[in-house]
């Protein structure tokens, strides 16, 4: 199935979700996601604010501010296919700090917490959409680019009381396989984050979990994949967290 049907067909499976339904299965995954040793583990969580009849990782965000860990949301830089992770004050209110952003989602304002600078290295080029406005004179953007420079380093959240990060990131998706492949938008955005966080993990020694988030009418068997489509180590449904990866394993023991 070409990944265009794949969206049609998960567009109509969630249509069919009321408002009650769409509640209990957030609730349900976001219980689930809270109980995981990775998610007890990880010093940072990077979710966001869903849309579309995405699942709501809200549950899991609130409970991460409870806990004190380092709470990160998504804001899209205008004209681009890159996005920033900014944090949020546990102290305050989370609603007080979104503002309505594109597409109608809600984004953590602009401000000097952003977490993880992917867009800092616009400039360089490197995104790996050949329609970003930050394309080279070629007309296509270099591959890596973006990830082979220092300029993504700004505001490092890559080491807590002195030793390496833990991070989780929740990861919505328009469909998911078991196998951890993952189908977006088509836009790229999490595709590039991901892509450059996995590096500076990398060279920094931190722990990453990706974690997928989806409702269980988005599980789907052979998802078409690029080259440069990020998988994720672990799904989790409202029914049951799958592991892809034999090394995810043991980060999905329930406390």
């Amino acid at each position: 199935m070409e990944k265009k049907e794949i969206r049609k067909m998960i567009k109509e499976r969630l249509a069919l979700l009321d408002e009650a339904e769409q509640k209990s299965a957030s609730d349900a995954a976001c219980r689930r996601v809270c109980s995981l040793e990775c998610f007890a583990d990880a010093d940072t969580i990077l979710s966001y604010m869903s849309a579309g009849g995405e699942l709501s990782p809200l549950g899991i965000s609130l409970e991460a501010m409870r806990l004190g860990k380092r709470l990160a949301l998504p804001r899209v830089i205008p004209g681009t296919h890159f996005m920033d992770f900014y944090t949020v004050d546990p102290a305050l209110d989370l609603d007080r700090q979104l503002e309505c952003g594109k597409w109608g989602i809600r984004e953590p304002f602009a401000d000097d917490r952003r977490l993880f600078a992917v867009g800092g290295s616009l400039q360089s080029g490197g995104c790996l959409q050949k329609d970003c406005g930050f394309a080279n004179s070629g007309g296509s953007c270099k591959r890596d680019v973006a990830l082979q420079t220092d300029a993504v380093f700004q505001n490092k959240p890559f080491s807590a009381n002195s030793r390496p990060a833990s991070i989780a990131v929740i990861v919505p998706g328009v469909a998911f396989g078991k196998d951890g492949t993952r189908l977006g938008h088509g836009m790229g955005f999490y595709d590039n984050y991901l892509a450059a966080l996995k590096k500076a993990c990398a060279k920094t020694g931190s722990k990453l979990t990706l974690i997928g988030f989806c409702h269980t009418a988005q599980i789907v068997q052979g998802i078409p994949t690029d080259p440069h489509d990020i998988a994720m180590d672990m799904v989790c449904t409202p029914e049951e967290i799958i592991p892809a990866r034999a090394e995810a394993i043991s980060s999905i023991q329930l406390r």
